[in-house]
C-alpha cells in the first residue's frame, strides 16, 4: 500500500449496489493529501482473465491492436475497461436519484487511462469526459534511457517510438488526440507542457 492512501477496504459485489465486473477487485479509501478526497482504486491483476476480452472489443470498435508482451499497455487495457464499466454503472445508479439525466464527467489523464474514454464512446455511455495529456510522452521515455536527448532528438518522433518499442503508446495518443468520432462535443482534450 503506497504511504499516501489509506485504505478502507475491498469492496465485492452486493445486490443493492453498484459493482465492479464479476470478480473484479476494487479498494476504497482517503487519499491523504489535504481535503482527504475519496479514492477508488481498481486492482488491475484481479481482471486480466479479461484482458482478450478487452482487446477484441478494442479491434473490433476502433481497430486498436495492442501487442501481446507489451505489459504497460496491457495493464492500461484493464484499467481503461474497469474505470468504463464503473463509470456505466455509476451512472446507472445516479440515474435512480434524479428524474433529470445525470451530469457526470470523467477525467481522463494520459495514455495509460486513455482507453476508458475510448471504451465510454465507443460502448455510447452518456457522460462527458476529458483527456488531458502533458504530450512529452516520447522525452520520458529517451531522457529515462541516457539518452542526450536535446543534442539528438530528431524530427521522425514515429521512427524514435517504433526503436525503443512505444509505438502502441503513440498509436494510443494520437487515436485519443486526432481520432474524429472522439472529437465530440462532450469530450474536452486538454494539452499541458511541464
Amino acid at each position: 500500500m503506497c504511504k499516501s492512501f489509506a485504505s478502507s477496504g475491498v469492496h465485492s459485489p452486493t445486490p443493492n449496489t453498484m459493482s465492479p465486473p464479476p470478480r473484479v477487485t476494487i479498494h476504497t479509501g482517503t487519499w491523504l493529501v489535504d481535503g482527504n478526497p475519496q479514492v477508488i482504486l481498481f486492482d488491475i491483476g484481479s481482471a486480466a482473465w479479461k484482458l482478450d476480452e478487452y482487446k477484441q472489443e478494442l479491434w473490433s470498435t476502433c481497430s486498436l491492436g495492442i501487442p501481446h508482451l507489451d505489459i504497460e499497455a496491457n495493464d492500461a487495457v484493464i484499467l481503461g475497461y474497469q474505470m468504463a464499466h464503473f463509470i456505466a454503472e455509476f451512472r446507472k445508479a445516479a440515474e435512480e436519484y434524479s428524474e433529470s439525466p445525470p451530469r457526470i464527467v470523467a477525467h481522463f489523464h494520459e495514455w495509460q487511462a486513455g482507453l476508458g474514454l475510448i471504451a465510454l464512446h465507443t460502448r455510447h455511455i452518456d457522460v462527458a469526459t476529458v483527456f488531458t495529456t502533458h504530450a512529452t510522452l516520447l522525452g520520458r521515455y529517451l531522457c529515462a534511457g541516457n539518452t542526450d536527448f536535446y543534442n539528438n532528438l530528431s524530427k521522425q518522433c514515429t521512427l524514435q517510438m517504433k526503436t525503443i518499442g512505444i509505438w502502441q503508446c503513440l498509436w494510443l495518443w494520437k487515436h485519443l488526440t486526432a481520432k474524429p468520432d472522439l472529437q465530440r462535443s462532450s469530450t474536452l482534450i486538454s494539452y499541458t507542457e511541464n
